[in-house]
């Protein structure tokens, strides 16, 4: 009787957008993640992979919670990140109270994803806040509305 086996394998193949979108300020994540996360029910995580022109190689959900928090395991963020072999990514999760304020909490997040970047070597762009069509950018200080 044989053990089953797996096998773990990346395939570059042609991807319509968000992939190959250039992210040059918060607002074109934004966009991209308002689209994604805006009316979620419940707090969802992404992190987007950029590649080193800060083009969206990809995105991963790397938790999803309740209505007011989602536990964010840092392994889970770097792996994902370590796995698509990109050199930078952004973090974002969505509010479904619709407010993007960042708490304590996603305070306090940025700060360890900040740290554990700086260790692996791996360029944290940074963590968006988004509610509806309304984000926050905290490593840039900068809040708006998603184009549309």
């Amino acid at each position: 009787m044989n053990p089953e086996r797996y096998r773990l394998a990346l395939v570059r193949e042609p991807a319509d957008p968000p992939f190959g979108s250039q992210i040059d300020a918060p607002a074109d994540i934004a966009a991209i993640a308002c689209g994604l996360l805006g009316l979620e029910p419940q707090e969802v995580v992404l992190a987007f992979h950029l590649d080193r022109k800060h083009r969206v190689r990809g995105y991963q959900e790397v938790a999803r919670g309740g209505l007011h928090e989602a536990p964010v395991d840092l392994r889970v963020v770097f792996g994902a990140v370590l796995v698509a072999g990109t050199p930078a990514f952004v973090l974002v999760h969505n509010h479904p109270s619709g407010d993007p304020t960042p708490s304590v909490d996603d305070h306090a997040l940025s700060r360890r994803l900040t740290r554990a970047a700086e260790l692996l070597g791996v360029e944290f762009v940074d963590h968006l806040v988004v509610a509806a069509h309304r984000w926050t950018s905290m490593l840039g200080g900068t809040t708006g509305e998603a184009r549309r």
